[in-house]
């Protein structure tokens, strides 16, 4: 199993494969609850309830609960909300090219 983190910001990890629920996927965080699919996201961190969320270092939710690390991050535990909206499209191509 592989993880990709674009961005030193970010504090969740993207899966790369469909991962089993037990899998413990970031060091000394939890395991899994229940398998999560390919392009997910997984605390890298904990993340307090009301923290911004980053992927790929932009910001892309808040947590509505506290996340602990190594949980999954989706609707059930994170949220759109108020943010810079003003993104220049394709700011960051190099960046998550280079990164790739």
């Amino acid at each position: 199993m592989t993880t990709l983190i674009l961005n030193d910001r970010d504090n969740v990890v993207i899966l790369t494969e469909r991962t089993k629920a037990g899998t413990q996927v970031v060091p000394d965080g939890a395991a899994l609850a229940a398998s999560v699919s390919a392009g997910h996201k997984v605390a890298r961190a904990d993340i307090a309830k009301g923290d911004a969320v980053f992927k790929f270092g932009y910001l892309i939710g808040y947590a509505t609960d506290h996340i602990a690390m190594g949980e999954h991050v989706h609707s059930h535990n994170c949220a759109f909300g108020d943010h810079d909206t003003d993104l220049p499209f394709g700011a960051a191509l190099e960046t998550a090219k280079a990164a790739v």
